[in-house]
């Protein structure tokens, strides 16, 4: 070969180079996982499980990989390791899979919900009051709905050249869609008078805003020539006078 060995000792000192490369690619992955399951655990939240507790899990959206959502609930079969846990999931694709700590949290029922939220009056600038309430934990549960919300930019871009612009600002927006009735008791809240839920769509909940959105684009769909809406506030636009009128008593009936 011009090198002064055989090809037979070319390929044995080959195998060793490789051989000895792969044992230092190996150590140095195990090294770095060591760091960084040391570095994840540091930040290990306190939650011990026992089996038979229902837990939710940290689950990627199939949608998004990026988008992780709490599902549940699931229930712990055993402990696997210090920070390690083996969960059931019947009907999944894996029916039992060890998560970390970090991925899983206690389950509640609706029932423990509605004694923890409480209603927080809040001054409007008008002077009246808007009832708040954290539905952050019922929001981490429920599944993201994704429908696009117009830019401003291209709601504008519509008016164009109208010369005549109306707009109307819905009263009580979202309390004009009903919610389901087995759905009520999730949106439950104390007071001092004792336990309230919402029989109609509360301001809070996740995606209201795109269901609202949703809504309002079907309903003035057969109006799209000259009307536009962006949540509960729409805008009408016409080149004459005339046209404004009928315009606005077709979408004052459809609304």
């Amino acid at each position: 070969m011009g090198l002064g060995i055989s090809a037979e000792e070319y390929h044995r000192d080959l195998q060793d180079c490789i051989q000895k490369a792969q044992r230092i690619a190996r150590h140095n992955v195990r090294e770095a996982q060591e760091r960084q399951e040391t570095h994840y655990n540091r930040r290990a939240k306190h939650r011990t499980f026992q089996p038979g507790d229902q837990v939710l899990v940290s689950i990627l959206n199939t949608a998004s990989k990026q988008l992780a959502m709490w599902q549940g609930p699931f229930t712990v079969i055993r402990q696997v390791g210090p920070v390690d846990y083996e969960v059931s999931k019947p009907g999944h694709r894996q029916e039992q899979q060890v998560y970390h700590v970090n991925r899983l949290k206690e389950w509640k029922t609706p029932q423990a919900w509605m004694a923890q939220e409480k209603a927080v009056p809040v001054a409007k600038p008008d002077g009246s009051l808007r009832l708040c309430i954290d539905f952050r934990k019922l929001n981490a549960l429920t599944t993201f709905d994704a429908f696009p919300m117009p830019y401003v930019s291209h709601l504008i871009e519509r008016i164009g050249e109208a010369r005549y612009i109306s707009t109307l600002d819905l009263a009580k927006g979202y309390w004009q869609i009903p919610l389901r009735t087995a759905n009520c008791a999730k949106t439950a809240f104390g007071t001092p008078w004792g336990l309230f839920k919402f029989v109609r769509m509360p301001f809070g909940l996740n995606g209201a805003a795109a269901i609202f959105q949703r809504l309002m684009e079907m309903l003035l769909a057969p109006h799209a020539a000259y009307v536009a809406a962006y949540i509960d506030d729409i805008i009408i636009f016409t080149s004459s006078w005339e046209q404004h009128l009928e315009a606005l008593r077709a979408v004052l009936r459809e609304i």
